[in-house]
């Protein structure tokens, strides 16, 4: 948990990219926060780090992109769960990781909007 302050102090003088102001940029931590204080009460049932990773993607692309990025890591890791129980790879108690979502996600949006931008 350190490492997040030291990141935070760090973020708090740097000089953002793509002309975004700095207030969505920490806007874009309110996902992840919520994430964090939603593992609070769920028991280790959601990660911290879920919630830490979710919190840095959203300081560095904003609260637009770290809203994308849940909701499309959302359906993911949902479908890719339903698959894995309807083949009977899972069973329905069974944990999955969440952080492999969150960065198929991420790419998956940046290349988007990558191809967006070009096209």
């Amino acid at each position: 948990m350190p490492s997040v302050f030291f990141l935070l102090a760090f973020l708090a003088d740097l000089r953002f990219p793509f002309g975004m102001r700095r207030q969505e940029l920490w806007a874009g931590a309110i996902p992840g926060v919520f994430l964090l204080l939603l593992s609070l009460p769920a028991k280790g049932k959601i990660g911290e780090g879920d919630g830490i990773c979710l919190l840095v993607c959203g300081l560095f692309t904003g609260i637009t992109q770290a809203v994308l990025i849940a909701e499309a890591a959302l359906v993911l890791a949902a479908t890719a769960g339903m698959i894995c129980v309807l083949t009977k790879t899972l069973r329905a108690e069974d944990r999955i990781p969440f952080v492999p979502f969150l960065a198929i996600a991420s790419t998956l949006l940046l290349l988007l909007k990558y191809v967006g931008e070009r096209g």
